[in-house]
């Protein structure tokens, strides 16, 4: 018997509709959260999507509950315009990750970005590197 793959799906999460997501969303963005060393807060994460200054992004696989969250955003440099993938939570990577990457890559294009930029756990880099990303830096911190 042959396994039928599912159909994945990537949507943006209008700001109206927030808080209709948001109890699903926040245990996908905790972890990411907590990594940021105290510069984030889930509270905060709210704000800045709800007011549009981020992009909340879901992804499904079939007509299931949500496999991954993205939270975006464009920024424009002096020299050109990126969509940064800020924080990023899911299972199932392999399934969704180049239709993500897709997806954002489209949004990138039609937002006049000249390109995609993310920081990233070095675990990325498999999937990250297949879609074209260069790693060009790693960001290293102290706490005092």
């Amino acid at each position: 018997m042959n396994a039928v793959a599912k159909e994945v799906s990537v949507t943006i999460v209008p700001p109206i509709h927030l808080r209709m997501v948001w109890e699903q969303v926040e245990p996908f963005l905790e972890p990411a959260i907590e990594r940021s060393n105290g510069r984030w807060t889930l509270e905060a994460m709210y704000d800045e999507i709800a007011t549009g200054k981020k992009n909340l992004w879901l992804v499904f696989e079939g007509n299931s509950d949500i496999e991954c969250v993205a939270v975006t955003q464009v920024i424009k440099y002096p020299g050109k315009t990126m969509l940064s993938i800020d924080f990023l939570g899911g299972t199932g990577i392999d399934k969704w990750a180049f239709k993500l990457l897709d997806v954002l890559n489209s949004f990138a294009q039609d937002a006049g970005c000249s390109g995609l930029e993310a920081v990233a756990r070095d675990g990325f880099q498999k999937w990250l590197g297949q879609n074209g990303f260069e790693r060009s830096c790693a960001f290293f911190e102290k706490r005092i």
